[in-house]
Parts: structure tokens; sequence; C-alpha cells
């Protein structure tokens, strides 16, 4: 019964708070909320998403402790590839990515969404962990983030869409000499 009770709090702890953020729109959970714009690579249609962050939690051998510090940083190796496989499209998108490392060199990851293996996540989270320094015990990192689509009216952040805009053109222009490929979203908290 105790690892059952153990597995809910860490639930609690680490998926719940974005989940709860996106269910009560108060102004408490703007803190955990950022505004994204996408552009469609077919249509070019623009796309407006909400993303709600849970905590980064970190397990090391010091224990276990929320990383406020990182908390963006899963989503920002996560996003160039979502913006090609997800963000050129509508949807509802939970993320669940864990990662771990321990002294021995052992590389554990795994990324979920919609409760479905992606590939191209773990890729890069594998990438990521691979570059950990882990002398002893292990070092792992867990975090859900939720990714909804709203109205582009919702959108509250000024400029946001120009952003996309300069960057698209860049990513799409046509030149004489290699172009190293650009982002393509923006995202704003």
């Amino acid at each position: 019964m105790e690892s059952v009770t153990n597995a809910i709090e860490r639930w609690i702890e680490s998926d719940f708070p974005a989940i709860h953020d996106y269910l009560c729109t108060s102004e408490s959970g703007k803190e955990n909320k950022m505004e994204m714009i996408s552009r469609s690579g077919e249509t070019g249609e623009y796309l407006a998403w909400n993303i709600f962050m849970g905590p980064l939690i970190e397990i090391s051998s010091k224990g276990i402790r929320v990383d406020d510090e990182n908390k963006l940083e899963i989503l920002k190796l996560l996003l160039n590839s979502m913006t090609g496989d997800l963000l050129g499209r509508r949807g509802l998108y939970p993320i669940r990515s864990f990662a771990s490392k321990n002294a021995d060199n052992e590389i554990d990851v795994d990324c979920r969404i919609n409760a479905t293996n992606w590939e191209q996540g773990r890729y890069d989270l594998y990438s990521h962990a691979n570059d950990w320094e882990v002398k002893s015990g292990l070092l792992a990192w867990k975090q859900y983030m939720l990714i909804v689509p709203v109205d582009m009216r919702d959108i509250d952040s000024e400029g946001l869409k120009n952003s996309v805009d300069e960057e698209w053109e860049k990513a799409n222009a046509v030149s004489e000499e290699p172009v190293e490929k650009k982002k393509w979203w923006q995202f704003w908290n």
C-alpha cells in the first residue's frame, strides 16, 4: 500500500499541476502557462497554443527536488521536433518525459504524447542525457506538460505573431548560400 501512496504523491507533485492549471484558469496558474504560436508547414495557417508546464522533478543521489532553474529545458529540447511532428496540426498534446543516467553511463528515457511512445522525443532526451556528467548514483529528470490549442484571439502576447512571421520568412528564404534551418515557433511566458 505504501508504494501506491508514493506513486500517487509523485503524480500529484509532477503531473497534476499542469492539469490543474489547465482546468482551473485562475491567476495563480498563469506562472506555469505560456503562449505559443506555430505555423502549419502545409497550409501556412497560424496555430495558437497554451502550454501548461508541470514542475521539472530532479532525482539524484541528493534526493528528489523541484528544479525551477531548468524548468524550460525539456520544452526547449523537444520544441523543434514538435514543430514538424505535432504543432503543424491542431490537437491536445499531453507530454510525459523522463530521462535518467547513472554513474555507469546507462541511460533510460521515456517520452509519450497522448500515452503513445514518441520516438523523436525519446531520441532528443537520450541525446541530452548523454551529455550529463554523473559521477555517482543517478541523475533523472521527469516532467509533464500539456499543450492545448486555443483561438488566435486568445493570445495575449503582443508581437508574438510578428516574431513567427519573421522566422517563417527567414526559414523559407531562397538563397545561394546554405541556410541553417531556423525554428518557426515562438513562445512567451
